[in-house]
C-alpha cells in the first residue's frame, strides 16, 4: 500500500523517522565546514580593538598628569613641591609603565615619596584629577628635628622614632634644623624610639615660647639631654647661657617663671655674667654666674650663685 492511498488517520499515526526523508536528515545535520566558517576576521578585530584601547589607557598621552595643583605650602616654595613631584611621575610600575599616567598613578605611593624627600612636610594629601591634572594639599612643621649621637644623625619625627636622615641634612633644611643630642653617646639605629613620644612636642613648644613670647634667640648648638631615658631638656642662647629644664613641668608655666626671673630677679649686669638658669623645680629658680677675672674681684669671691623663689615676686605667675 502506498502512502497516500492509506487514510488521513494511518497518515497520522506514522513515525516521525519515516515521515521526514533522510536527504532532510542529512542536510540538517551536516558538518560541511564551508557552510559554517570559523569567525576568525571578526576574533582578529576583537583582539585589534582591546590592543588599541589598552594602548590608549596606560600609554597614551591623552591620560598624563602634568598639571600641579599646589596648596598649603608656606617655607617650601610651590616649584620644590613641582620638582620633586615629577621626578616621581618619571619612575616605572613593573619596569614597564609609567606613574604619570592617570590610571597607573597611585596617591598613597606619591604621598610617602614626598614626606621622604621633603621632610619639612608633615602630611600630604594627594588627588588627582581626570585626566591631567593632580591636586596637592600639604602641610608643614615648624622645625625638623634630628637625633645626635656624636657626629651621626637621624630624623626624628613627631613620636619620638628615628628615621634615615640623608633627606632633612639637605641645606635647602638648614634654617629649620633644631638638633637634640644625647649626651650619653648611646648608639642609635635607624628605627629605634630614643625618646619618649612627648620629649619632640615639649621641645618644639619650648622653643616656639622662647622665640616668640620671649624674644630669648636660641644658638645653633643641639639641644641636649643627658641619657636618651632622661627628662632633662637643656638649651643654649645665644647670649651663651643654659636653660636648663625639665619635660616633666609645662612648657607655659616654664616660660612663666622665667619671665618673672629676668624681668625682676635679674640685673642687666648679672645676666651679660650667666652661666645657667635651672628650672627643673616648679616655681624655684637655680641660677650660676660665670665667674669674674680676679684682677677686678676679690680674692674671697670665686663665682656667685644664687636662689631666687618666682613664687615670692609682687606679681607671681602659675
Amino acid at each position: 500500500m502506498s502512502f497516500f492511498s492509506r487514510s488521513p488517520y494511518e497518515r497520522r499515526r506514522l513515525p516521525k523517522k519515516q515521515f521526514f526523508s533522510g536527504a532532510k536528515k542529512k542536510r540538517v545535520f551536516s558538518g560541511n565546514s564551508a557552510a559554517e566558517p570559523f569567525p576568525v576576521g571578526i576574533a582578529l578585530l576583537w583582539m585589534l580593538a582591546l590592543g588599541v584601547a589598552f594602548y590608549t589607557l596606560l600609554f597614551s598621552s591623552l591620560h598624563t598628569i602634568d598639571t600641579f595643583r599646589v596648596s598649603g605650602n608656606s617655607d617650601i616654595l610651590t616649584s620644590k613641591i613641582e620638582e620633586v613631584g615629577r621626578d616621581f611621575l618619571k619612575q616605572k610600575v613593573w619596569y614597564v609603565f609609567s606613574e604619570s599616567n592617570y590610571f597607573v598613578f597611585s596617591e598613597e605611593r606619591f604621598e610617602d615619596y614626598l614626606l621622604e624627600r621633603l621632610p619639612k612636610l608633615s602630611s600630604v594629601t594627594a588627588e588627582k584629577e581626570f585626566s591631567h591634572t593632580l591636586r596637592v594639599n600639604v602641610s608643614e612643621r615648624e622645625r625638623i628635628l634630628l637625633w645626635c649621637v656624636s657626629e651621626s644623625c637621624l630624623f626624628l619625627d613627631e613620636k619620638g622614632c628615628t628615621k634615615n636622615a640623608r633627606f632633612a641634612e639637605d641645606p635647602l633644611n638648614y634654617p629649620f634644623l633644631l638638633r637634640i643630642a644625647d649626651m650619653s653617646n648611646a648608639q642609635t639605629s635607624e628605627g629605634d624610639c630614643p625618646l619618649a613620644s612627648d620629649i619632640p612636642s615639649f621641645v618644639l613648644r619650648l622653643t616656639a615660647l622662647f622665640e616668640k613670647d620671649m624674644d630669648i634667640r636660641l644658638s645653633e648648638a643641639p639641644v641636649l639631654t643627658p641619657t636618651r631615658i632622661s627628662r632633662d631638656i637643656r638649651f643654649t642662647t645665644e647670649e651663651g647661657w643654659e636653660i636648663r629644664t625639665s619635660a616633666n613641668i609645662a612648657p607655659e608655666k616654664i616660660v612663666a617663671t622665667l619671665k618673672i626671673f629676668l624681668s625682676q630677679e635679674l640685673s642687666p649686669e648679672e645676666r651679660a655674667k650667666l652661666r645657667y638658669i635651672d628650672l627643673r623645680t616648679e616655681n624655684r629658680v637655680f641660677y650660676s654666674l660665670l665667674p669674674v677675672p680676679e684682677d677686678v674681684m676679690s680674692d674671697d669671691l670665686q663665682e656667685k650663685e644664687g636662689e631666687k623663689d618666682a613664687s615670692s615676686s609682687e606679681k607671681p605667675r602659675e
